[in-house]
């Protein structure tokens, strides 16, 4: 099952469990466009969106350091479960959640 949390500064949250695994991913992205500065693209409801990791503008590392705090401040159940941070691609991933 997937789930989409849009934060009040417009930064939209996605979660979604990997096909036959026990593992579910959680993502952020921003409003973006196919020209725009970002090397991952996403449609959500007929708008672009890049993944924040994936600014082609700052540092890869804080970029990620930022998607991952845009994903705990929507999904902060994440606090008391294990997880593991993927901080070349910005994102966090629980198993058995």
């Amino acid at each position: 099952m997937s789930k989409t949390v849009i934060l009040p500064n417009g930064v939209l949250v996605h979660s979604y469990r990997i096909i036959g695994t026990p593992i579910t991913v959680y993502e952020a992205f921003e409003s973006s466009s196919y020209t725009g500065n970002h090397s991952t693209l996403q449609r959500f409801n007929d708008r672009v969106y890049g993944s924040i990791a994936s600014r082609r503008a700052g540092e890869r590392e804080n970029n990620s350091k930022e998607a991952i705090q845009y994903i705990l401040d929507a999904f902060p159940h994440l606090e008391q479960l294990e997880y593991e941070i993927d901080e070349f691609m910005g994102r966090i991933e629980t198993i058995n959640e």
